[in-house]
């Protein structure tokens, strides 16, 4: 997987942002599988 962190709010939440896949070494960010699926976001929540 290709990502980036998209922002990060320090002790709140965590915003991920997947931008493509690596297969077999090669990294693809551009192919039409890709772009139907991509950009897609993961959030993660931080709590006490």
């Amino acid at each position: 997987m290709t990502s980036e962190i998209a922002e990060n709010k320090q002790y709140e939440f965590v915003s991920i942002r997947h931008l493509g896949y690596v297969l077999n070494g090669v990294e693809d960010t551009t192919s039409p599988e890709i772009t139907a699926l991509m950009p897609s976001y993961e959030t993660i929540v931080l709590s006490n």
